[in-house]
């Protein structure tokens, strides 16, 4: 799946994580450009004429922000003043400018006088003259902003995945990390479920998800593995038919039960009567009773399957492991399934053995 990098514009940055994080995008890194949370802001501007303070106060103003309101504070005019001082920097430090104003000039408008024993003192007088500048003032809505490396979650670049899984195997936990980039939850639990079934071996779930996926390519990733679940759920059905369809023909080629019904219906348990053998070879389902009964579970169960393998190995020796042998399999790697096979298909070689030297 290749990567692209995205810019994300929002009124707030909740609103702009909101859109990043979305069902059909994979984020695998993300960086934030301009935090911001959607409060209104307000910049000042101050010059010697209203144009020029709102020129300065917009250039203040982010490029990416929305301008909600503008004011003219104050306009510009002169305010004179006189102001008593021992000195010019006496009378400096007794201006106070307020905002936006700047001392134009102060000059002494008369002089102090010494007075007579103390009486008729007074104090140099100045003149000031304060410049009241134009004072405009701006609000604006800045835009949070993200940057964010992101790939498509989508079933198509599911089937990326697929094809990368199938070209180097590996183990059950590897392939739902993959197939789970998000770690969803919900995605974990049906991958963990899959995984957890005697069903599906790796490369069958994998086949699964393809035929969901090529229905749709474009459907979003989650849905798609969503909808290989619920497949999953009627193949599991179908699967379990399959075996114990095998089930019953092994029953039936090792006369373990007569009247055996082949082919029960979908979902249906395969039924038997048991032949007249001991206890030992029936298994804990074997009994004298001649009324139908279920049929053992040989591909699943592992204490009917080793009733199975011992009868087996009593007709044909083990031509049944040269089988599995020959597919690259052993006893031990073999599932119960695929040892069933093995040993039906031994016993099928046997009969048709035995009627070719009849004929």
């Amino acid at each position: 799946m290749k990567e692209r990098i995205i810019e994300i514009e929002a009124d707030s940055f909740e609103e702009a994580t909101r859109q990043l994080y979305q069902d059909d995008l994979i984020v695998s890194e993300e960086s934030v450009l301009v935090l911001c949370y959607g409060n209104l802001e307000t910049i000042e501007g101050t010059a010697g004429s209203t144009e020029e303070a709102l020129l300065k106060a917009m250039k203040l103003v982010p490029q990416n922000a929305e301008v909600q309101a503008q004011k003219n504070e104050a306009t510009p005019f002169i305010i004179v003043r006189k102001v008593s001082g021992n000195s010019e920097e006496d009378a400096r430090d007794k201006i106070e400018l307020q905002k936006a104003q700047l001392l134009e000039s102060i000059t002494l408008h008369r002089r102090a006088r010494k007075g007579f024993f103390g009486f008729f003192k007074r104090q140099n007088v100045y003149k000031v003259a304060i410049q009241q500048q134009a004072l405009v003032s701006v609000r604006f809505r800045e835009k949070a902003r993200l940057q964010a490396s992101v790939r498509n979650y989508l079933a198509e670049d599911l089937l990326q995945i697929i094809a990368e899984i199938r070209q180097t195997p590996v183990a059950w936990k590897d392939a739902i990390e993959l197939l789970n980039p998000k770690n969803d939850p919900e995605i974990g639990t049906i991958l963990f479920q899959l995984s957890a079934s005697n069903v599906f071996d790796l490369p069958s779930l994998l086949d699964l998800i393809e035929l969901v996926c090529r229905r749709n390519e474009t459907a979003n990733w989650g849905l798609a593995l969503r909808e290989a679940h619920k497949q999953a759920a009627v193949e599991r059905l179908r699967f379990r038919t399959e075996l114990r369809r095998l089930d019953a023909k092994l029953a039936d080629v090792f006369n373990f039960y007569t009247l055996v019904d082949r082919e029960p219906q979908f979902g249906k348990e395969p039924t038997g009567v048991p032949m007249g053998a001991s206890t030992e070879d029936w298994g804990r389902h074997g009994s004298d009773s001649r009324h139908s009964q279920t049929i053992p579970h040989y591909s699943t169960d592992m204490k009917d399957f080793d009733v199975l393998k011992r009868r087996a190995e009593i007709h044909n020796g083990y031509l049944w492991k040269q089988l599995l042998n020959e597919q690259g399999l052993n006893e031990s790697t073999a599932t119960l399934r695929q040892k069933c096979r093995a040993i039906l298909k031994a016993k099928e070689s046997e009969l048709k053995g035995i009627n070719r030297s009849g004929l």
